[in-house]
């Protein structure tokens, strides 16, 4: 089995792949930042080697002393809190390129998952930061002397039980169960690719089970590898919830240069053996019944 040093585990979908991870008898070195929060992984913390830095050095220092054999990179900073431009190069940038350096000098071959957006490049400081260390990643595997395979994950839209309510997935349940008066959204006509979060975990789980079939770079699309408007998704909800909340298609323009259509061509992830098992009805089904339970509590 690997040794796996994985960023952003202290995030959902980080937390979440740390335990599927050492469920599978997969070794896993967590590095955190030290304003990250070790309560989503704190059931697990023993089994587990954590690693927090406050300096490049220091991670660098992690890296070639534990000796991983994956990295698994999800850390990444979306901007919802008012982040500056610079924050947002730090964190999805320059951790990165950090990371990448470090791989450099251990030697031996090195895989190296990377966690990208779907959204064009140009999009936000988000996209573009993202799109910038992908960037880098290509050009750092491609050189004739590397010992690095970068495999970028281009991520749709996931979802599922307690997520981060910032999201619109989560944004959209949690206030359909409510019954909150009334919903603003744009006119919803955007078409999305919603991949449940059991479904993501899995493709990874299947790239790093088959990481040794990849050399260089290579970009991995990962969604249901079918889109729907954003207003099905959100009449879906509103269905399932029963709820009395009125939707206001509309009242909220929409972002300019908004892809129209976001969606996944999953031919390579099929071609290892992976599918998604969840129906978006199914998986909404999973996310309310999550908020039924947190009401009993």
């Amino acid at each position: 089995m690997a040794k796996i040093l994985l960023t952003g585990g202290s995030g959902y979908l980080g937390s979440k792949l740390t335990r599927l991870l050492k469920d599978n008898g997969h070794a896993v070195c967590l590095v955190l930042r030290p304003q990250s929060n070790e309560a989503p992984v704190s059931d697990i913390l023993e089994p587990c080697d954590i690693k927090r830095f406050s300096s490049y050095q220091e991670l660098q220092e992690t890296i070639v002393n534990g000796r991983p054999d994956v990295f698994v990179h999800l850390a990444c900073c979306y901007g919802r809190n008012g982040e500056s431009d610079s924050d947002m190069i730090q964190a999805n940038l320059m951790l990165g390129i950090t990371m990448l350096e470090a791989s450099t000098k251990l030697g031996y071959p090195i895989h190296f998952i990377n966690t990208d957006t779907c959204l064009q490049r140009n999009l936000n400081s988000y996209s573009l930061s993202k799109a910038q260390f992908a960037d880098w990643g290509k050009l750092l595997a491609n050189r004739v002397d590397s010992n690095l395979t970068f495999i970028n994950v281009r991520l749709q839209q996931f979802y599922g039980p307690a997520d981060d309510r910032s999201k619109l997935p989560s944004h959209i349940v949690h206030s359909c169960f409510k019954n909150v008066k009334d919903l603003k959204l744009t006119t919803g006509s955007q078409l999305r690719d919603f991949i449940y979060i059991d479904d993501v975990l899995s493709a990874y789980l299947t790239l790093i089970d088959n990481v040794e079939s990849f050399k260089s770079f290579i970009e991995v699309q990962l969604g249901t590898g079918k889109s729907i408007p954003v207003k099905e998704f959100v009449e879906t909800v509103h269905k399932l919830t029963s709820s009395s909340t009125k939707l206001l298609f509309g009242a909220i323009s929409t972002r300019k240069d908004e892809p129209k259509e976001c969606v996944a061509d999953i031919k390579l992830m099929s071609s290892l053996g992976w599918s998604p098992k969840f129906s978006l009805v199914e998986g909404l089904k999973e996310m309310i019944r999550y908020e039924l339970n947190m009401v009993k509590k």
